[in-house]
């Protein structure tokens, strides 16, 4: 019993670590993306992008 209970557990966590992984790099790739689209606007205004305060994390 013990052993099916932690088999399912581990694979839950598995399964949880690998979706939150996915998650994290669609997360990336949207700021990475947004970034892009960000610095052509901000270059655009003759700003550079890098000193605006939500990129100077």
């Amino acid at each position: 019993m013990t052993t099916t209970v932690d088999f399912s557990s581990t694979a839950s966590g598995i399964r949880n670590r690998r979706s939150r992984k996915r998650k994290l790099t669609a997360s990336r790739m949207f700021v990475s993306n947004h970034r892009a689209s960000h610095q052509t606007a901000t270059v655009r205004a003759g700003v550079p992008w890098t000193l605006h305060p939500a990129f100077s994390v």
